[in-house]
């Protein structure tokens, strides 16, 4: 899997308290190459997303959250999503985080696979393990 892509806003969001890596429930969602996420978005609503209508679950899990010597990590459990009948085309894999309302859904990273995936009645694995884990050092 491609290095993600961090959206602008999720720096300041991350340092302004919005995101809980410990309690709050993160989800992806999907857009096709005709509207690929910008660095410059923020919310899920800037972006035009594809119908997921036929996926079972989007909810991506935290499985830690820690601090370890000034070093905080989040770790998030791959994920199989399940589609079921036809998925829209999609290229980008955009995580967000589904718990805020002030501000509403906002995003943290996107994927790009590099293709356009169409997926019938299939399960397409993110390895997010393999994309990232997210931490940071004090300084």
């Amino acid at each position: 899997m491609v290095a993600p892509v961090f959206f602008n806003q999720y720096f300041a969001d991350k340092n302004n308290g919005v995101h809980d890596w410990s309690s709050h429930t993160f989800r992806v969602a999907f857009c096709n190459a005709a509207n690929a996420p910008v660095v410059g978005n923020s919310v899920l609503a800037n972006l035009t997303t594809v119908s997921e209508s036929t996926i079972a679950s989007t909810v991506v899990t935290v499985t830690s959250s820690t601090q370890t010597a000034g070093v905080w990590s989040a770790v998030l459990a791959d994920r199989d999503i399940v589609v079921t009948g036809t998925m829209p085309t999609w290229r980008y894999i955009v995580l967000y985080n589904d718990t805020p309302t002030t501000p509403a859904d906002p995003l943290v990273y996107f994927i790009d696979t590099g293709v356009d995936n169409n997926i019938t009645d299939d399960t397409y694995p993110i390895d997010f393990a393999a994309a990232l884990t997210l931490s940071e050092q004090a300084a």
